[in-house]
């Protein structure tokens, strides 16, 4: 998996990321027009995607030894309880090591649940693809052929939104471990899928939200010059290709236009 730090711009050749990055959309769909017609781009919270473990991993608690929960409590006692001395901050740590939250299950679930909607609000993630000729995605995304792909510029989605990384597909998917870094946490997160998926080849960018983002918040514009490449669906309409066309032209979009043909 490659990630690139939000805000730097990488040096994509050498990390293997394609220079054309693929978003199927439906033209029926108004939401799906503005690619062309604003040149914009959506970065959906995480739990709305409708895979029900895309996004979705557990942090496992059940790894913490009884060591670990007793330096870290030892420490909270050392900070908190300065007029402790050394054998009541190890009273205090065994107490709460043996009593511990992370040790109730009902504590763990409302943990995770309050975790999920911080990282739903937090994060904002846009799906994409290396493929521009895939049966599949042009059947479940483009309308099963009506629709049309668009090839984004990598540079112009790295340098608005940040992060860029591909898709990793898995028989059995990774565990955030406890004491996993914020890094390491929603890198996993954002990109594990199952391997049910790996038909989508697909490649990821996404941004965090301090303060959280509403939904204006993740709308960001790529600009003309990230419209790279407009296919048409094998079956799209001779009216809506023209329609497109028209609004590329107005938009001062130079895209190269290919048709799509099954073969």
């Amino acid at each position: 998996m490659t990630i690139v730090p939000d805000g730097k711009i990488p040096d994509f050749k050498s990390l293997g990321i394609p220079e054309v990055l693929y978003k199927y959309r439906d033209w029926s769909n108004l939401k799906h027009r503005t690619i062309i017609t604003k040149q914009e781009v959506y970065l959906a919270p995480p739990m709305s995607f409708e895979d029900p473990k895309d996004c979705k991993l557990f942090k496992n608690y059940d790894s913490i030894s009884d060591e670990e929960l007793f330096l870290k409590y030892l420490e909270i006692s050392q900070t908190d309880n300065s007029e402790f001395n050394s054998d009541e901050h190890e009273t205090f740590a065994w107490k709460w090591t043996h009593n511990s939250p992370v040790r109730d299950p009902e504590y763990v679930k409302a943990k995770r649940e309050v975790d999920f909607k911080l990282f739903n609000s937090k994060f904002g993630v846009l799906c994409l693809t290396a493929q521009a000729a895939s049966l599949p995605m042009w059947n479940k995304y483009s309308n099963e052929g009506n629709g049309l792909c668009v090839g984004l510029s990598h540079y112009k989605l790295a340098k608005v939104i940040g992060g860029a990384g591909e898709v990793n597909y898995f028989d059995q998917l990774p565990i955030i471990h406890h004491n996993d870094d914020f890094f390491t946490e929603h890198s996993k997160q954002i990109y594990s899928k199952e391997r049910k998926w790996e038909f989508e080849q697909e490649y990821r960018t996404h941004k965090f939200y301090k303060a959280g983002a509403v939904n204006e918040d993740r709308i960001r514009s790529v600009g003309s010059k990230g419209i790279l490449e407009v296919i048409f669906g094998w079956l799209m309409s001779t009216n809506d290709k023209v329609e497109i066309i028209n609004y590329c032209k107005n938009s001062g979009l130079h895209p190269v236009f290919k048709q799509s043909a099954l073969v």
